[in-house]
């Protein structure tokens, strides 16, 4: 059986953080406690990250992982660590930063990548109007 969830993330252009849309979520007999053992886990991995690069590993180390779940359970990625840098004036579909790169969630590809940032505005690629 697969639990199913509905979030979404979105943020101002302000970047006054994130506002959370409701989740609903479909819980089987016995699934809550091992989500809950696997959130923690994976919240702590997410943690630990070093780097932008070392997020994006470690996301995609998680992803692959997960078998009847989305990451969106287990990973608050509306709250991602940040690694420095200006923060973006657009944050749609811009996870987390550095100084150079942004965080994406590559859905065509089901892979979270990095992608540099506009050398002049430090916006994503998608965002920029240079």
């Amino acid at each position: 059986m697969h639990m199913q969830t509905m979030r979404s993330c979105l943020a101002d252009s302000e970047r006054q953080g994130p506002v959370m849309l409701p989740e609903m979520q479909t819980v089987h007999m016995g699934q809550r406690q091992e989500g809950g053992g696997k959130m923690m886990k994976y919240q702590k991995m997410v943690a630990g990250a070093l780097n932008l690069a070392d997020l994006a590993n470690i996301l995609n180390t998680i992803r692959d992982e997960l078998d009847d779940i989305t990451i969106d359970q287990v990973v608050d990625v509306c709250n991602l660590p940040v690694y420095g840098g200006n923060d973006p004036k657009n944050t749609t579909e811009v996870w987390s930063w550095d100084a150079e790169n942004i965080l994406v969630d590559n859905n065509g590809q089901n892979k979270w990548g990095l992608m540099k940032r506009c050398p002049i505005c430090g916006e994503a690629p998608f965002h920029c109007k240079h």
